[in-house]
């Protein structure tokens, strides 16, 4: 996973971008009801991160490196065309934002696949972010 700050902040990005292009999102361990039917286009988020307390900076700073990930899932036969001009507006969320804790610096599209059951084809964007903070404090 991430900090919960990093979390809050990427929430509401993702949030916001898929309202405007009109794309449900599947977010991690909620109940998704907004499945489209009959299938149409959905989003499913995940994040993770990798952390540390550089001993050169005397310890007390959170660093955080990590990616979030958001699988824009189209329904198999359906083409990729769609599904690519959304995975193109979200990155575009992540695209010029105001100075903020987190930065998102850089950005990865999959070849995309099908699911198990065969029925969802992803075409996956991953968002490497960077986070720092001062710690708790004393």
């Amino acid at each position: 996973m991430s900090s919960p700050e990093v979390w809050a902040d990427a929430r509401v990005l993702i949030r916001d971008t898929a309202a405007t292009l009109g794309i449900p999102v599947a977010w991690p361990n909620e109940v998704f009801d907004d499945l489209p039917e009959p299938p149409a286009p959905f989003v499913a988020v995940e994040i993770r991160g990798d952390g540390a307390e550089p001993y050169e900076l005397t310890g007390g700073v959170w660093r955080e490196d990590g990616s979030v990930y958001l699988h824009v899932m189209v329904p198999t036969g359906s083409g990729i065309t769609t599904g690519l001009q959304l995975r193109k507006g979200l990155a575009d969320g992540f695209r010029g934002l105001p100075p903020r804790a987190v930065v998102y610096d850089s950005f990865s599209f999959d070849p995309g696949s099908d699911d198990e059951e065969g029925n969802w084809h992803r075409l996956t964007l991953r968002v490497a972010y960077h986070y720092q903070d001062i710690g708790p404090p004393a």
